[in-house]
């Protein structure tokens, strides 16, 4: 009843008898060899075989099995208190089994707290069977609006996010909105907020949790702590779907009121989506230091996943910045943290980012190989973005191969899927340079030279796609389009265009591409040296090679 091994304190409360009787009945069973006593702890004993603690709970009833478990329950939380941590899992074993339906609610209770103490101790799969069993016992005793189906679907959701079960996201929405018809503002928060997975929604705009999010928003004191993680995940989850200016009120916000909690879980939380949703060239400069900073406050708040997600972050805004060692370092955080934490998510994040390194390296085969295990993963996770950045990296990938015209139905498909993916158009116009459809390519490139390339917003893909552009310019000597997108690029002339999911390299190199398209050769010379100089430090082989080439191209075509 009370396990394999129990203590004599605990048997003699149980049958509210003296320990000197229970005693006497306990020697007899190590005399029969029935039980083993603990030589090193006097007063604990073990069924010497599992078969004889499992004959003897057989023969109970029904009835007298869960009578039995309440009285454990009990007697537990009379010897040992019901705030022990580490008898929360026997508390929710015994209430659970001798669940009355008069009083549900203690195994209600234990059920929730089981499960957030698995989670605790890195063992989400278990958090979610004391979740699963919560919300079973919800469902046979409780009303649809109980609050407490809300606080164990939030509990369900985080753990099936940790152990990547694929429903995670549709779970937790599910606790946000039971929370808002409740009135619930507090628990809206905590449920949208543990959907965060380090970056926002890329592929397509999540209309559902950003108005969850907004009604979040609206719904907390400016002084509730979650307020600021709040504010700071609306504006990652509009990126896609917003001017900067609109981010960048909300994270500045965010940022002052996450400051004056001086809480460094808070900080890095709030800094991590600062830096994502200004993911843009012209704010490199300011996003360097917070970028930094955010690693720091990762590392003080002693969470494992936020410091992956920090360090990935802060690998992109090094890359940008050129600093391939500063990055590198970043890396080791993250392979470090999946070592010890090997969230399916984190496997995946850290799988395409491992894949653009390695298109970087020039190993295209591993770069290939990596791609296809973080589609694997991150599907098998329920990651909505998998495939978008799937279908990104493979693109960038056949650049590299020269196989792009072949992979031209690929992107045509990537293209139909993912719209709002704004790499996916200038990659076709490219395939189609290299399928020798230069007029088809260059239609798609007047398109955006009609309104000086405005239509592109401003977020995390905008430098790789106006690269790209510049490519496509250059192909097709549309010397219009090269001069629209010399203006708009000239700018970040010193910076990276890179993702995690693709790095065309160097945004001068796009420049010496372009100035030569314009007949301006001395400072398309310029530029190809500095992107050459660029891509040396990146220790990128391929982009080196193509930036000489460009360059030796050039030279050639002069009298």
């Amino acid at each position: 009843m009370i396990g394999r091994s129990f203590d004599l304190e605990l048997v003699a409360d149980v049958l509210e008898a003296p320990e000197h009787e229970v005693l006497d009945v306990l020697e007899q069973a190590v005399a029969t060899s029935l039980l083993r006593e603990h030589a090193q702890e006097p007063g604990s004993f073990t069924f010497a075989h599992a078969l004889v603690e499992h004959a003897l709970y057989a023969s109970l009833s029904a009835a007298r099995r869960a009578h039995l478990h309440g009285r454990v329950g009990e007697s537990i939380e009379r010897l040992y208190g019901s705030a022990a941590p580490e008898r929360v899992l026997e508390l929710a074993h015994h209430f659970a089994a001798a669940v009355r339906p008069s009083a549900p609610g203690k195994a209600i209770d234990y059920a929730c707290r089981a499960g957030r103490r698995a989670i605790e101790q890195l063992a989400p799969a278990e958090g979610c069977r004391w979740f699963t069993r919560g919300l079973e016992l919800v469902d046979q005793f409780s009303a649809p609006d109980d609050p407490a189906r809300c606080e164990l679907l939030i509990g369900l959701g985080e753990a099936q996010r940790q152990s990547g079960a694929p429903d995670f996201r549709r779970t937790l929405l599910d606790a946000a909105g039971l929370a808002r018809s409740l009135g619930d503002g507090h628990r809206v928060a905590r449920a949208v907020l543990a959907t965060s997975r380090g970056l926002g929604s890329v592929s397509r705009p999540d209309e559902e949790l950003i108005s969850l999010l907004r009604a979040a928003s609206e719904s907390l004191a400016e002084t509730d702590p979650l307020r600021p993680r709040v504010m700071a995940l609306l504006a990652a989850e509009l990126t896609f779907t917003s001017d900067v200016g609109t981010r960048r009120a909300l994270v500045q916000e965010a940022v002052e009121l996450a400051r004056a909690q001086a809480d460094p879980h808070t900080l890095a939380f709030v800094l991590l989506y600062y830096v994502f949703a200004l993911w843009f060239p012209d704010t490199l400069a300011e996003r360097l230091e917070p970028s930094a900073e955010m690693v720091a406050a990762a590392q003080a708040a002693g969470d494992p996943p936020l410091l992956f997600h920090a360090a990935a972050r802060h690998w992109t805004t090094m890359m940008e910045a050129g600093d391939l060692d500063q990055a590198e370092r970043c890396m080791e955080i993250m392979r470090g943290v999946v070592k010890t934490t090997p969230q399916p998510m984190l496997r995946w994040r850290l799988l395409y980012y491992s894949a653009t390194r390695e298109l970087l390296a020039g190993r295209l085969d591993d770069a290939e190989a990596r791609a296809t295990q973080s589609l694997e993963v991150g599907s098998a996770a329920g990651e909505a973005d998998a495939a978008a950045f799937h279908a990104a990296l493979t693109g960038f990938i056949r650049w590299e191969q020269g196989a792009l015209a072949q992979a031209l139905g690929f992107i045509d498909d990537a293209l139909a899927r993912f719209p709002a993916f704004n790499i996916f158009q200038p990659l076709r116009a490219l395939a189609l340079c290299e399928a020798d459809r230069r007029q088809e390519a260059a239609a798609l490139l007047s398109e955006g030279t009609a309104n000086h390339f405005a239509a592109i917003p401003a977020n995390a893909l905008w430098a790789s796609a106006m690269l790209t552009w510049s490519h496509v310019a250059a192909r097709v000597g549309d010397r219009d389009a090269a001069a629209a997108l010399f203006e708009r690029l000239q700018p970040f002339a010193d910076q990276v265009a890179v993702t995690p999911v693709g790095a065309p390299g160097a945004i001068a190199h796009g420049l010496g591409l372009l100035a030569s398209t314009h007949g301006r050769p001395a400072l398309a010379e310029q530029y190809f040296s500095q992107a050459i100089a660029v891509h040396e430090r990146l220790r990128a082989p391929l982009l080196i090679a193509r930036a000489r080439g460009d360059r030796a191209a050039l030279a050639l075509s002069q009298p």
